[in-house]
């Protein structure tokens, strides 16, 4: 007799799937913080050792914390920016490395960490197809021949927004939501687990504002 013939194992069937629906998300996601944890906290745990002979788990995390407080620390005055300045210059010419190196920082810059705004505006675009809309960001602006504006557009991958397509849009291409760049961020990185509840458009075509929500 099969399973589906059998309602008391049909029955336990179902509620041991759906409790694996529930708890594999959440091993994962702690699964994942123990591993991002472990490495972090093991990186300086030689170090530590070495000049206090002792360590307990968390220390190691704790200083690595502490270290990045400090760089940003020294980045905010002038002359810690020349100083990181010119050790950005040599690691970016240290073989093999520089190459790894070069790629992580442009992850970082391409994501907005730090000050630095990499994306002007959030914008929705007509994309793969006409009828499918895709999130993307304003990068830049120009014009063509006769005067008219046209925007650079990147339509970043989800849930890596760092591999993607670079549009060149006129205006009424291009369907601006009031979605901040940071949210727009986090949707994609998410696959769309994060994103508003209504996204207004307030601007489509050639200015017109349009009430109608996506």
């Amino acid at each position: 007799m099969s399973p589906s013939n059998n309602p008391p194992l049909k029955i336990l069937r179902n509620r041991f799937l759906t409790g694996l629906a529930f708890v594999l998300p959440i091993g994962a996601a702690l699964g994942l913080l123990i591993w991002v944890f472990n490495i972090v906290d093991g990186m300086l745990k030689p170090i530590i050792e070495l000049f206090f002979n002792w360590y307990f788990p968390g220390v190691g995390l704790l200083v690595t914390l502490l270290l990045i407080y400090l760089v940003g620390l020294v980045l905010s005055n002038y002359f810690g920016k020349q100083i990181l300045s010119w050790i950005d210059k040599l690691l970016a010419k240290v073989p093999i490395f520089n190459q790894i190196y070069n790629s992580a920082k442009q992850v970082i810059q391409t994501l907005g960490v730090g000050n630095k705004v990499s994306f002007k505006e959030a914008v929705m675009v007509e994309f793969p197809r006409v009828g499918m809309h895709s999130l993307a960001f304003i990068t830049n602006e120009t014009t063509n021949s006769s005067g008219e504006k046209l925007y650079l557009v990147y339509v970043p991958g989800s849930p890596n927004p760092t591999s993607g397509f670079l549009e060149l849009l006129r205006e009424n291409q291009i369907e601006r939501v009031n979605i901040s760049v940071e949210d727009a961020m986090k949707t994609l990185i998410s696959c769309g687990l994060v994103f508003p509840e209504t996204v207004q458009s307030i601007e489509i075509g050639h200015g017109d504002s349009h009430p109608n929500k996506l």
